[in-house]
């Protein structure tokens, strides 16, 4: 089995139309959903996303990692 895959992103405080201006910055927000906890907005580079994506594949799970 492969090595796991750590995806490290930030909480995010801006919502609505603020988020545009994260964009602008080089960053994607998210949101992560889960029946165990409240949702969370979140933020990460661009860069590190296409680069998790690309090593990640279809079917590769991916660990989240909030701070």
């Amino acid at each position: 089995m492969a090595d796991k895959i750590v995806l490290k992103v930030e909480n995010r405080e801006a919502t609505g139309k603020q988020v545009a201006k994260i964009r602008k910055d080089g960053l994607v927000p998210g949101v992560v959903y889960g029946s165990e906890f409240d949702n969370k907005n979140i933020q990460l580079s661009q860069q590190e996303a296409r680069s998790v994506v690309v090593r990640a594949g279809k079917h590769t799970p991916i660990e989240l990692v909030i701070s």
